[in-house]
């Protein structure tokens, strides 16, 4: 599941919202996916051909044939149409893995970002506008950490105030790469307190648990 799962109560990954509601969405389907034991994994030699230019990849991309190709066709929408974006990720996020609950695993090294196939398979563009939120709350993290070194407090790069902060630049990044505006919309609606599922106030493994997305 998650390395560094006991580094402490309160470090949790920081993750961007839940997508919204399924019915407003004009999903993509999932592509038929080659049976294979062992996961597709796509390191910085390889090279990631879109229809409009080649992207060069510097993140790891862990998970199911299917779930690489999503993941190469969200970076390559990054770089095309939003490459302030696409540079942020490739600085502050070293791993894209396929997991059970999407979040933010900053203090990995590298940086890990889990996602889950609610959140992979929703819309080419959540899924792009999810990464540019995430690779925010791990900018937040190191730029902490280079500046005043551990520990980092959860609320310098996780909480309310910082997830609106994440939101407000997912939003500029979904204009930017043409999103849908319901998408847009939605995350407008947001109050920034999502991650608090079971509604105690705090981020903590239930919470992480809890996610369905």
């Amino acid at each position: 599941m998650v390395s560094c799962l006991m580094v402490a109560a309160l470090v949790l990954a920081s993750c961007a919202p839940a997508a919204p509601p399924e019915e407003e969405a004009a999903p993509v389907e999932k592509e038929e996916a080659i049976v294979t034991p062992e996961e597709e994994v796509v390191t910085e030699e390889e090279e990631v051909v879109t229809e409009e230019e080649e992207v060069v990849l510097v993140v790891e991309i862990r998970g199911s044939p299917e779930f690489t190709r999503q993941t190469e066709k969200a970076l390559s929408l990054l770089q095309n149409k939003a490459p302030d974006a696409f540079l942020k990720v490739q600085y502050f996020i070293g791993i894209i893995e396929q997991g059970e609950h999407s979040g933010m695993w900053a203090y990995e090294d590298p940086p890990r970002y889990e996602v889950s196939d609610m959140t992979a398979f929703y819309s080419v563009t959540w899924y792009a506008g999810t990464i540019a939120h995430d690779a925010t709350h791990s900018q937040l993290y190191h730029e902490y950490l280079i500046q005043h070194g551990n520990p980092v407090p959860q609320d310098v790069w996780g909480g309310t105030k910082v997830e609106l902060f994440c939101i407000l630049y997912q939003i500029n990044v979904m204009k930017s790469i043409d999103a849908p505006q319901f998408e847009i919309d939605y995350l407008i609606s947001l109050d920034g307190k999502y991650y608090d599922i079971d509604g105690d106030g705090d981020l903590d493994w239930d919470d992480y648990y809890g996610r369905d997305w």
